[in-house]
């Protein structure tokens, strides 16, 4: 016990006089300037165990063994809550560069004026001859497609100016220019691809839907026809079967380009509409036969693609239109239309050039950004990938790094190629504006992670983080319930499917009535095509998904969110609680910090503040610069700071002592379990135990003699003494509760006093030293 105790002692004095940054200054000047420094040695008589603890330097002796988890908690999170207010700042800067910047390289505004101009001149115009109103999009028949490219298509694409005048020059609505012939695309499967046996008269003929190996290829191909040629290398078509994605029809397919000339009208009659492909005879090798097979829209035909290009000068914005006719095995036509768009040159107004000083800000960012992750990972190896902030954020780091690396590769390709007018030559533009739509897309959402980022500094204030703990905490029992609904979602899925999918085109395919159950939730349900379908089966099939899934199913999720914000309400509460209370018994009081760091100044100005709290706050005040001046106290309370920085660096470290206090009960957090959550340092942690205990007895004793000067109101004098008789009564009583926690006894008082002495007069010593050096250096 003795080793323990003189050890204990004279490392707690070493954390205090630690070494060699005191300025060499005369004793008495020392002893204005620290409020504890060397003192002169003690006598004999002061040695007694009574007297000692009262002498102004019993914080050097006392061996803490713990500080309160209430007091550890509240000032980690201060700290916390500084550090992430400023990341917060920096982020939402850098989030923000990156929205400015996106906003403004993709202007949608003008994007969607160009794209609904094309999809107002082609497909809501009126097909011509017929006497009720049909559009492209009501296409039904192999006729109403020729119609509508006779009556909508062509009079814009291929004008009568364009015919007789030989202008190349055709606009869409006055604004958007056509640049390139317009390319007709058509992917076949070859017929009796179903299976089924040639003999049997009514199964023939019969095709499968599409499929790579079913698909017919250069058998089509003739020398009758110039302009029809079988490409491979076409960019991706996938199809929309009208409620969903449909077929990838890949890379290959026949196609045709009608030429933006005089020959445009030509070409279309005879080798589009009519087609010249092989003959039925095929023994007839000319094509001379009456009777041929046709090349567009005829049996077999998969897809009908009509395509082209366009070019607004006024938003420099290329623009591919799409056609896309998907023709079902079933007889139904489906009509789309595509249309994707891109900036040629990103970098020629003045905007652009602003912008472009936001992506040099937004590349510095993010070069800190990585290099700061990438520092933590090397700190915290594989710890690091156990916290769910850390893995958002390196799914944002991923992302950005795909942008900068996609729009990269879109600035290195040949984009001037379609700044030229291509009247027989169509450029596809397909992996331009594949890389300039993608890079859109990973934006879109990494924009919502970035954004969601920003709620990771922002959780440090109990208010912010309510909403994020309380879904946190309800995980466990919306888990349970999600796989319940899903398995009820999943058994109504299949039965809506087996009822109603010949029917209602929301039922028609099991991934589209999974959809459809789960718009249903929103309050979009269409039972009246669920009754037309099957009138026995819908009403009850419609009372039992609304009464278990919107009636019990979807109140008992809100039950779980409402108990579990409830209770997370409820354990904030506590945990503020028992932060001031530990604040309170073990003199942490955040005001005491607060006026050492000069957040309490802003009261002492303020002339509505009750009266009291201004003699208090002038007193903080004045602790507050005597705090400044006394080299020593610094260097404690930057030693505090620096263990206080380490430990707000892991949000798991404030969890587990919260846990532990709030949860457990547990009141203080030792010296070892400081230590684990140091890396193992117990001197580290016994040094912060130490210094703690030590900076605040030394506040409290500057407190008790601050000197305010004569009170203006009398209330404020009276309750400085109240403040005055409560922290003597609150040390008295901490006084008696460390003599029995460490079994104190005037032996070891005699013991540690002897190892201050000593201590002294090596300080005293050196003193006289460096003043004796001083002087001479002046001589």
């Amino acid at each position: 016990m003795k080793a323990i105790g003189r050890r204990l002692s004279l490392k707690g004095v070493k954390g205090v006089h630690q070494a060699g940054e005191r300025p060499a200054v005369d004793p008495p000047a020392a002893e204005k300037e620290a409020s504890f420094g060397p003192p002169p040695p003690l006598s004999p008589d002061a040695m007694d165990g009574d007297h000692f603890l009262d002498h102004q330097d019993e914080a050097a002796l006392e061996v803490p063994t713990a500080v309160p988890s209430g007091g550890v908690i509240k000032y980690v999170l201060r700290v916390q809550q500084q550090n992430y207010l400023y990341k917060a700042l920096l982020y939402t800067l850098f989030v923000a560069s990156f929205g400015a910047i996106n906003m403004l390289v993709r202007p949608v505004r003008t994007t969607w004026s160009t794209q609904e101009t094309m999809e107002d001149a082609f497909a809501k115009e009126n097909l011509g001859g017929i006497y009720f109103d049909k559009t492209y999009y009501d296409i039904g028949t192999t006729d109403d497609i020729w119609r509508w490219m006779e009556t909508v298509l062509l009079p814009v694409v291929l004008p009568d100016s364009l015919i007789n005048d030989n202008d190349p020059r055709v606009f869409v609505r006055m604004a958007n220019r056509i640049i390139s012939p317009i390319r007709i695309r058509q992917v076949s499967v070859t017929e009796g691809s179903c299976g089924w046996p040639a003999e049997v008269d009514v199964q023939r003929p019969c095709w499968e839907s599409f499929k790579n190996s079913i698909q017919a290829s250069e058998d089509r191909v003739t020398l009758l026809n110039p302009y029809l040629r079988y490409e491979k290398r076409l960019p991706d078509l996938i199809g929309i079967d009208g409620y969903g994605y449909g077929y990838d029809y890949g890379h290959e397919a026949h196609i045709l380009d009608i030429p933006l000339t005089n020959e445009g009208r030509f070409v279309y009659e005879n080798y589009v509409k009519q087609g010249v492909g092989k003959t039925i005879d095929e023994g007839d090798e000319s094509g001379g036969g009456a009777a041929t097979e046709p090349i567009f829209l005829g049996g077999g035909t998969a897809v009908f693609v009509v395509e082209f290009l366009t070019y607004n000068a006024n938003y420099d914005t290329l623009t591919r239109v799409r056609f896309v006719n998907d023709m079902m095995i079933g007889g139904r036509i489906h009509s789309s239309i595509a249309l994707h768009s891109c900036r040629l040159q990103p970098y020629r107004t003045g905007a652009d050039f602003a912008r472009l000083a936001c992506e040099v800000f937004f590349f510095l960012c993010l070069c800190v950004y990585v290099l700061r992750e990438m520092n933590e990972l090397r700190v915290y190896k594989l710890e690091y990938f156990k916290s769910f902030w850390n893995l958002v954020e390196l799914t944002n780091i991923a992302m950005y790094l795909t942008i900068l690396v996609y729009w990269s590769r879109f600035l290195l390709e040949d984009r001037f190629q379609y700044l030229e007018f291509s009247p027989t030559e169509y450029r596809d533009p397909g992996k331009v504006i594949e890389l300039f739509t993608f890079t859109s897309a990973v934006a879109a959402v990494n924009v919502i992670i970035g954004c969601f980022t920003i709620f990771k500094y922002l959780q440090v204030n109990p208010k912010l983080s309510l909403l994020w703990v309380a879904l946190s905490n309800a995980a466990v029992d919306i888990l349970p319930f999600i796989m319940v609904f899903f398995l009820v979602t999943i058994g109504f899925t299949f039965a809506g499917h087996w009822l109603f999918g010949t029917r209602v085109a929301g039922f028609h395919t099991w991934g589209e009535s999974f959809s459809t159950l789960l718009r249903s939730l929103t309050g979009e349900y269409d039972y009246e095509s669920l009754q037309l379908a099957d009138s026995a089966a819908a009403p009850a099939y419609t009372v039992g998904w609304i009464f278990i899934v919107t009636l019990v199913l979807i109140n008992m999720f809100i039950a779980i969110l409402t108990d579990a914000f409830e209770l997370t309400k409820d354990r904030i509460r506590r945990i503020a609680d028992f932060q001031d209370q530990a604040g309170e018994g073990f003199m942490l009081r955040t005001a005491l910090l607060d006026s050492v760091e000069g957040i309490a100044r802003q009261f002492a100005e303020k002339e509505n503040v009750d009266p009291d709290r201004k003699v208090h706050t002038k007193k903080l005040k004045r602790v507050r610069k005597e705090v400044f001046q006394n080299p020593q106290l610094l260097f404690i309370h930057s030693e505090i700071q620096r263990v206080v920085k380490k430990l707000s660096v892991r949000a798991d470290i404030i969890e587990r002592i919260t846990a532990e206090s709030v949860d457990g009960g547990k009141p203080e957090v030792s010296v070892e379990e400081l230590a684990s959550y140091l890396k193992g340092d117990i001197e580290e942690a016994q040094g912060f135990v130490n210094n703690v205990n030590q900076f605040v007895l030394e506040i409290r004793r500057m407190l008790e003699t601050a000197d305010v000067g004569a009170a203006p109101v009398s209330v404020g004098v009276a309750e400085t003494d109240r403040i005055d008789k409560q922290l003597e009564s609150e040390a008295k009583i901490g006084e008696l509760a460390r003599r029995q926690m460490f079994g104190w006894s005037p032996q070891v008082d005699h013991e540690l006093k002897e190892a201050l002495n000593m201590l002294r007069l090596e300080v005293n010593t050196l003193s006289a030293l460096l003043r004796k050096l001083e002087r001479r250096g002046r001589s």
